[in-house]
Formats: C-alpha cells, sequence, structure tokens
C-alpha cells in the first residue's frame, strides 16, 4: 500500500469541480509535479471554488488531504486512518462541515493561513491532536458544534466553543456511523442554513434525521428520539426566570 501517487489538481482545473462519493485509499504522494509538491492523497494546488461531498479519504500513507493556497468546502466527508495529517490547509480557507476526521497519525485538521474557515458539525477523534494552528496572529478557525477529543478548545481557534463536546468519545461503528447513543446524534448546529450541507450524509442517506442534525458525516436514521430545539444548551439565567422548552421527536406518545 501507499505506492501509487496521488490525485493531485491545479490551477488549471475547472474551479467548479465537485468531488462526490470519492472513495481514495493507499494512496501516497508526489513531491515534484511541475515544481509542486502534492503530499496528499487528494491535493490541491492554487485553486478556489472546489467542493469534497460524500467522500471517504483513508489509509493513506502521508496526508488525508492537502489544500495550498485553496479555497473550499470538504461536506459530509470521512477522512481517516491516513498515516500523517487528516486535512492540511495552507494559505487557504478550508471549510469543514459535517466531517468525520478520525484515526489519523497526526494531526485531525493542520491550518497555516491568515483566513477564518467555518468548521462546524465535525468530529476529531482518535487523531494526534485535533486541531493545530499554526498560522497567523489572525484569521483563526472558528469551530463550533465539534466534537474535540481533547477536554479543551486547542490555542489559536476563534469563538466561544459554542456547542461543542470535549473529552467525549464518538462511539463510532466500523463503517464511521454514529449509532443511537452516541453524543453526536442531534448535537449539530440547529440552524444549518448557509452550511450547504446537502440532503444526504456520506452514505447517501437523509442528512437530516429525528428534527436535528447530528455532528459528523453520518445521520442516524433510528426511531424513538427526541431532540430540544430550544434552549440550544449552555445559556445561563437569572434564578426564578421562566423559560420555554421546545422539542421535536418521532417517538410516540411524547
Amino acid at each position: 500500500s501507499g505506492n501509487w501517487g496521488c490525485i493531485a489538481l491545479h490551477s488549471g482545473a475547472d474551479p467548479k469541480s465537485v468531488f462526490s462519493c470519492c472513495i481514495v485509499e493507499y494512496a501516497n504522494q508526489l513531491s515534484s509535479l511541475e515544481s509542486v509538491s502534492y503530499t496528499g492523497a487528494l491535493s490541491v494546488d492554487h485553486l478556489n471554488g472546489l467542493v469534497f461531498s460524500q467522500c471517504r479519504i483513508t489509509n493513506n500513507n502521508n496526508y488525508g488531504l492537502y489544500f495550498n493556497y485553496a479555497s473550499l468546502n470538504v461536506v459530509n466527508t470521512v477522512v481517516a486512518n491516513n498515516k500523517s495529517f487528516g486535512i492540511v490547509d495552507q494559505y487557504g480557507k478550508c471549510n469543514l462541515i459535517n466531517n468525520t476526521i478520525t484515526g489519523n497519525g497526526g494531526t485531525g485538521y493542520y491550518y497555516y493561513s491568515n483566513t477564518s474557515p467555518v468548521v462546524t458539525n465535525n468530529i476529531f477523534w482518535g487523531n494526534q491532536s485535533s486541531i493545530r494552528n499554526e498560522g497567523y496572529s489572525y484569521g483563526f478557525p472558528v469551530v463550533t458544534y465539534c466534537l474535540i477529543q481533547e477536554d479543551i478548545m486547542p490555542s489559536k481557534v476563534a469563538g466561544n466553543s459554542e456547542g461543542c463536546l470535549f473529552k467525549t468519545n464518538p462511539q463510532l461503528g466500523a463503517d464511521y456511523t454514529v449509532p443511537f447513543n452516541s453524543p453526536c446524534v442531534n448535537a449539530g448546529k440547529a440552524d444549518t442554513t448557509g452550511l450547504k450541507v446537502g440532503p444526504v450524509d456520506h452514505l447517501g442517506q437523509n442528512r437530516l434525521s429525528g428534527g436535528r442534525i447530528d455532528i459528523g458525516a453520518s445521520e442516524y436514521q433510528g426511531t424513538g428520539r427526541m431532540v430540544v430545539l430550544s434552549p440550544n444548551g449552555r445559556e445561563g439565567w437569572m434564578g426564578g426566570s421562566v423559560r420555554t422548552i421546545t422539542w421535536r421527536g418521532n417517538a410516540a406518545n411524547v
């Protein structure tokens, strides 16, 4: 394994390209192609606008995904068990929405840029570390509603950790799905407007099941669940105040 090179895209490619339902396994890297190094199983150089959706990038010999001067979206994708970093975002803006990044030999998401990518509804579990920012003193990743393997948010990350789960086992199955008892079920951002998650998860199942999106690339499809729609959690109120709790579920007699 790890001896067939990699998939490399550069500025000459169509910026409207979409990689959907792709499986990339047992790749290596190209140390020099037209004087550019492509160090990920799927590498992008100087190209904006691409979308990677419902893909599986696993068991590769170096980085899983490598982006250099590239602004793009990775959605509903599994990046797992790669020998080094899961995703490397260098001098660009890689928005990560509803991905499962797990079991990689290096950091799950390695960031070095001056932008502020959106990192929402992702699982970071079992990597060397979740997120590592070696970038500038401005333009930090904005991380919300993610499962983080550490007990605190890594340094140089923007935002207030809204909706994040820390040091909590997602209970991933062998196919990277979440079971009924996973803390990721119905724990994603309630308002998915603008996230462009699409109608299905990485297995082609309904992306929204049970009233609220799950954290990670897969969506639990079982019945008998109830989800609280408001409040979102972690709010603080004065004693004696009255608040309304709303919920939605597919369980009977609730």
